[in-house]
């Protein structure tokens, strides 16, 4: 948010704003489902789960065309156009590309200037304490790869890739990391993947023109402009003796994507760095995440050492008084995420929430003076 990207939930107005009548249409009908399937208000669903469902939706039309039923058997569908299920799958399908498209525009390339304002403070102030900096993102966005290319004297970038610009994944380019006598280091660990990934290959170019649009529902496979994995992607994909292609699945499908490269690799890095660290900085993330949540409750339980400072705005609650005021309060984020997984002993006294947004003055101080509390 301090970039001018919206967040995961915020993105349904911006994908909104930028569509059509005939898809702002078949879009609202598709988040109003999504609701429906999650038992939750059509604004509250985010990004993540958006795309969740239109994966599961077409599992459905896909088995409801293998079974040769009527298209009249959802009245549901009635807002997406089509004669036959493959057309149905196709036009869902276009509905995904529509967002994928949106969301390598708005939250894809950023200012470097901008970043370098919001980051750099940080890093030079901590820099007393180390040069290496383990970053681990769930954000999709290319701010430190901008960050490392607008200020390449200061800054130095590793994310698994043979170069800055782009280049092929491998893991020895983690693997042979060493730190640099005279820049800061940035190791970046894209938990959730990136909008520059395009097929193993990282590129911060443009997205149209690189992947032709679907054009036969069923026959059209599953396009993979980016490899985004999203956290609510670990269903079961056989069906019978078919199964279904998604992005990051293809061969053997019966593993789970956070044991293919690179994320299994990305996941193992952050065990154990949160096994090894002395203060862990947490800034805007509202513990969505149950796979993290676990393992940062499993650190925080066998690793005593560190400390968790969480930067982030908390959940609000409003309850009208007798006397008509309104009584306002906030609850750390991580309360309704670590309340029955962590004993409390194991971290009652080691979280710090800073009740503040990421990028003011006021909490970015509070950030620092808080993490050299905890380091002394």
């Amino acid at each position: 948010m301090p970039l001018g990207m919206p967040t995961t939930t915020s993105f349904r107005q911006v994908l909104l704003r930028r569509s059509n009548a005939e898809e702002k249409r078949i879009i609202k009908a598709l988040y109003s489902s999504a609701g429906y399937r999650y038992g939750l208000p059509e604004e509250a669903i985010n990004l993540e789960r958006f795309l969740e469902f239109l994966h599961e939706l077409r599992l459905g039309l896909w088995l409801l065309s293998k079974s040769n039923l009527s298209t009249s058997i959802s009245p549901a569908l009635g807002q997406v156009p089509f004669d036959s299920w493959a057309e149905a799958d196709l036009n869902v399908n276009l509905v995904k590309w529509k967002v994928l498209e949106t969301l390598h525009e708005v939250c894809g390339d950023c200012s470097g200037q901008k970043v370098r304002e919001l980051w750099e403070p940080l890093f030079k102030e901590l820099q007393s304490v180390t040069s290496v900096f383990p970053i681990f993102s769930l954000n999709y966005d290319w701010a430190f790869e901008k960050l490392c290319l607008t200020v390449e004297s200061d800054f130095r970038l590793s994310d698994g890739f043979s170069s800055l610009l782009g280049g092929q994944w491998s893991p020895k380019h983690y693997l042979d990391f060493k730190p640099s006598k005279k820049r800061i280091d940035i190791c970046l660990f894209k938990l959730h993947g990136s909008t520059c990934w395009v097929g193993g290959i990282k590129s911060l170019g443009s997205f149209s023109g690189r992947e032709a649009k679907p054009k036969h529902g069923f026959e059209s496979g599953d396009m993979r402009p980016f490899e985004i994995v999203y956290p609510g992607f670990r269903r079961e994909v056989w069906l019978g003796e078919e199964h279904w292609s998604m992005p990051g699945l293809e061969g053997d499908i019966s593993i789970g994507w956070r044991q293919r490269e690179p994320f299994s690799l990305l996941y193992t890095y952050l065990d154990e760095c949160l096994m090894n660290c002395k203060v862990l900085v947490v800034i805007g993330y509202a513990f969505g995440d149950n796979e993290i949540n676990t393992r940062l409750a499993n650190a925080l339980a066998e690793n005593r050492q560190p400390h968790k400072v969480v930067l982030d705005p908390g959940r609000r609650w409003q309850r009208k008084l007798p006397n008509g005021m309104n009584e306002v309060w906030f609850e750390a984020p991580y309360n309704w995420s670590f309340r029955d997984a962590v004993e409390p002993e194991a971290w009652n006294n080691r979280l710090h929430w800073i009740h503040g947004k990421f990028g003011t003055k006021r909490s970015q101080n509070e950030l620092l003076r808080k993490v050299q509390f905890t380091l002394s």
